[in-house]
This record gives structure tokens, C-alpha cells and sequence, in this order.
């Protein structure tokens, strides 16, 4: 007890001090937290949806309306997506030009796509709903049950719907609005737009269909069905594949393998400075410890509850610093859970760095004879 309040009084001594030395060791932590975490995160946001999804093929590019009526006579259940571009409203507040998925089956979306219902914030998906994107919800201030406005690019109209869910983002930097086109806007974005070149001048041309097949003999068919020299057709394991490569293109470069090892190499000797140079300003209170009558353990548990303290306070703040990085400068919704799981990491690591450093700042002044201490030698 006496030695908490020690460590307590030693704080409130020197607060601005001790608010600097946090902040230092935070922000440090945190920098470190982000560059260890890219690799989890990325993965979580580009290669977990599609691990997710529940589709056997995924066509993408210039897919007709015909292509997906000969699939779907095969038998496999085909989700056709019309991939467009539109504006975002609501109460007047405009957030732009974004994305849009506009499906005929919000059920079979949620299930079939990356933007599948297990990554949901709130809501479901409904027919004849929207779901919008987590960073689009926050930018216009809406949720479940409030109406928005979107107006697609080169149709001269607004569309009114009621937002049934909010998604977060299946991939870095998509901000995402799917609707669910149970009035016709499919056809009549279609009809504006110039026939395709080879399709036979199709009437629709959507951007992506999900195929979900019951056999490799079915997924043959409907691959034979949906093929155009103006789409390409891959497998759930080959777009898995693709999007991991994306990820370790990045994150297995020298610069992010480098940083994290090299922050936590600095942490450690800052700290270790730090805790000298504390452990050298209380030569005289553990003398006087000492010579009250404490134990030699006295100046061994102040060293450790100062640094025990240090380390929870710096692991929280770097964890919340490491996130805000994400959302702030890098402008995408966080999936808390990998972020938390190498913090756990980043606590042990650090735990182990300040073991050796208190170990160091034990050994050298702990065990000082009583006269040695309070001389200050």
C-alpha cells in the first residue's frame, strides 16, 4: 500500500513529466500496433469477405442478360450485380459520388457477395431496401429505418429508399451503397447507356454475377455460360488467392517488415533510459526505505508497479491510437478484432522488455548497502 501511494505521489509530483513519458511511449506502441497489425487487417478486409461469401464462381467485367439466363437454366443459382455510380443524399446533406450494387435478391446478397451479412454493423438486408456502407452511414448521419436519396449518374432522377442495414466496407477504400432494385432502376440505367461491342447489342450488361453451384459439373456449365472475351470468370478459391497476393504485395515489403522491429528496438531504450534514470533520482527514498526497517523487496516493487502502470497505460492508448490511424488518416472502418488480438501481442512483448529493463534497474540499485543509497553514489 505505502508503495502505491509512493508511485501516486512521485506522479502527482511531476504531472506534466509523467504525461509527456506516456504520450512518448504511446505513441510509439502505436505506430508499431498499426505497422504489426496490416498484415491481419488487410487480410480481414480483402480476404476474409470472400472466405465468407458463399458463391462457387465470381464473374466480373461485361456480364449480359442473356449469359445469366443461360446459367441460371443450368440449374446453379446466379446472383447477377449492376455496378454503377450514383449520388448519396439525405435531408440535403450530399456525400458524393460512389459505388453502387443494385441487385434483384437482397436475400441472396447477403449470403452470395463479399458484402455478405456477417458484416453487418446493424440491420439486414431487405428487399427493396438499401444498405450503405459504415464510413457513408457516419458521413450522412443515418441509420436503420432513415431514408435516403440516390441518384444514378446519367439518369436524370432520384430514387428514394429506406436504409435497412449498415455494412462494413469488404474491401480497403470501397465505400458501398447496394440497393435493391424492385422498381425497374436496372433497366432503366441499362437503357441509357450504349450497347456493348460483341454482346449482341444486350439490352443489360451487368458488372458481376455470383454463382453458387451444386456440383463441378453444374459450375462447368454455368462457366461455359457466363464466358465473354468481356468478362472473366474465377473461382472462390482463386479470388481468395488473388486478394491475399494484394495484401502480401504490400505488406511484405522491406519498409513494413522493418518498422515494427525497429519501434519496438527504440521503445525499449527510451524506457530503459527511463528507468534508470528514475531508479538513479530514488537512490536516497530507498535508502531511507531501507533504513526504516523496509525489506530489500521495498525498492523492487516500486520499480515494478511504475512500470506495470507505464505499460497498461501506453498498451490502451497505443491500441486507441493505432485505430484512429486507421479510420482518421486512412478513412476505413476497423475491425476491432484482429486489432485487439495484437495488442495482447504487443502487452507481452512489452511485458517482456520491461521484465528485462526492471530486471537491469533491480540488479543495479536494489540490492545497494543502506549507507551507499543515501550517500547517492
Amino acid at each position: 500500500m505505502y508503495t502505491g501511494k509512493l508511485v501516486l505521489r512521485e506522479y502527482l509530483s511531476d504531472p506534466v513529466g509523467f504525461a509527456r513519458s506516456i504520450l512518448v511511449f504511446a505513441v510509439l506502441v502505436g505506430l508499431c500496433l498499426f505497422v504489426f497489425s496490416l498484415p491481419a487487417m488487410f487480410a480481414e478486409i480483402r480476404v476474409g469477405p470472400h472466405q465468407t461469401a458463399e458463391y462457387d464462381l465470381l464473374v466480373t467485367g461485361a456480364v449480359p442478360a442473356e449469359g445469366v439466363e443461360r446459367a441460371s437454366g443450368t440449374g446453379a443459382d446466379v446472383l447477377p450485380v449492376y455496378r454503377w455510380g450514383g449520388n448519396l443524399s439525405t435531408n440535403g446533406d450530399d456525400a458524393g459520388r460512389f459505388d453502387t450494387w443494385i441487385v434483384g435478391d437482397m436475400p441472396a446478397a447477403a449470403e452470395m457477395t463479399e458484402l455478405n451479412s456477417r458484416y453487418l454493423v446493424e440491420g439486414s438486408y431487405e428487399e427493396g431496401h438499401a444498405v450503405v456502407s459504415k464510413d457513408l452511414a457516419d458521413r450522412l448521419g443515418v441509420g436503420v429505418g432513415d431514408t435516403v436519396t440516390y441518384r444514378p449518374a446519367g439518369l436524370d432522377e432520384a430514387v428514394e429508399y429506406e436504409v435497412s442495414g449498415v455494412v462494413r466496407p469488404a474491401s480497403y477504400g470501397r465505400r458501398t451503397i447496394v440497393l435493391g432494385d424492385t422498381g425497374g432502376l436496372t433497366a432503366r440505367i441499362a437503357s441509357t447507356t450504349r450497347e456493348v461491342p460483341s454482346l449482341n447489342n444486350a439490352s443489360t450488361v451487368y458488372g458481376a454475377a455470383y454463382v453458387d453451384c451444386a456440383d463441378a459439373s453444374q459450375c462447368r456449365d454455368a462457366r461455359e455460360a457466363l464466358a465473354s472475351d468481356l468478362a472473366s470468370v474465377t473461382t472462390k478459391e482463386e479470388q481468395i488467392e488473388k486478394q491475399r497476393t494484394s495484401v502480401e504485395r504490400f505488406t511484405g515489403s522491406p519498409v513494413v517488415r522493418a518498422a515494427p522491429i525497429v519501434g519496438f528496438a527504440l521503445y525499449g531504450l527510451i524506457y530503459l533510459r527511463r528507468a534508470l534514470l528514475r531508479a538513479d533520482r530514488h537512490e536516497t527514498t530507498y535508502g531511507v526505505l531501507r533504513s526504516l526497517g523496509a525489506s530489500r523487496r521495498a525498492p523492487i516493487a516500486h520499480i515494478l508497479l511504475d512500470n506495470a502502470v507505464v505499460l497498461t497505460l501506453t498498451t490502451v492508448l497505443g491500441t486507441l491510437l493505432a485505430a484512429q490511424i486507421y479510420q482518421r488518416a486512412m478513412g476505413i472502418f476497423v475491425p476491432m478484432g484482429p486489432l485487439l488480438e495484437l495488442s495482447g501481442t504487443a502487452f507481452g512483448l512489452n511485458a517482456v522488455i520491461i521484465g528485462v529493463v526492471s530486471a537491469v534497474v533491480v540488479y543495479r540499485h536494489a540490492n545497494r548497502d543502506v549507507v551507499e543509497m543515501l550517500e547517492g553514489r
